[in-house]
C-alpha cells in the first residue's frame, strides 16, 4: 500500500507541524506500506534538485518538487490528511487525488473549520474528529488497521 500524508506546512503553526510526527509514527508501523510520503519527503526532494541542478532557477525547482509531489499523489493508495488548516497546496493535492478516484481519511481536530468543498467533494471519505493526540493515534490506527 502507497500512502500519502498531506496537509498545512508553509501556513501551518508550530503546534500543526508537530502533529506530523504523529501521522508517521502511526503508518510507518502499519504492514504493508511500501511507500511513504509526507511533507518532509517533498522537502528533502526540493533539497535534491538544488543542490543537482545549480543551473535551475527557483521556479523551475518549484516545478520540479511540484511535479514529484503530484506524481506521489497519482501513486498512492490511501491519502491521509490532517485538514485542521487550510492550505492551497493540500487543495491542489486533493484536487489530483479525486481525478485518481484515491480513497481518503481525513483528520481534523475538534473545533476546526473544515470546509464544505472537502465534505461536499469528497462524500465517501472517512472523517476522523480527534480531540487530542492521543485521541488522534486511537482513532487513526484503528480506521487504518480495517484498510489492510
Amino acid at each position: 500500500m502507497n500512502i500519502f500524508l498531506a496537509g498545512a506546512v508553509s501556513v501551518a503553526d508550530k503546534a500543526q507541524l508537530n502533529k506530523y510526527s504523529t501521522y508517521i509514527d502511526i503508518l510507518k508501523k502499519l504492514k504493508g506500506v511500501q511507500m511513504l510520503t509526507y511533507p518532509d519527503v517533498i522537502w528533502e526532494y526540493r533539497e535534491k534538485c538544488i543542490n543537482e541542478h545549480k543551473d535551475k532557477t527557483k521556479l523551475e525547482i518549484d516545478h520540479m518538487m511540484t511535479d514529484f509531489d503530484l506524481q506521489r499523489v497519482k501513486q498512492s493508495d490511501v491519502m491521509v490528511c490532517d485538514i485542521s488548516m487550510q492550505s492551497i497546496g493540500l487543495g491542489i493535492e486533493l484536487g489530483v487525488a479525486s481525478m485518481y478516484d484515491k480513497k481518503m481519511i481525513f483528520c481534523y481536530q475538534k473545533g476546526s473549520y473544515v470546509s464544505s468543498m472537502i465534505t461536499g467533494t469528497f462524500c465517501d471519505a472517512v472523517y476522523i474528529e480527534y480531540e487530542n493526540l492521543q485521541d488522534l493515534k486511537n482513532k487513526l490506527s484503528e480506521t487504518l488497521n480495517k484498510l489492510q
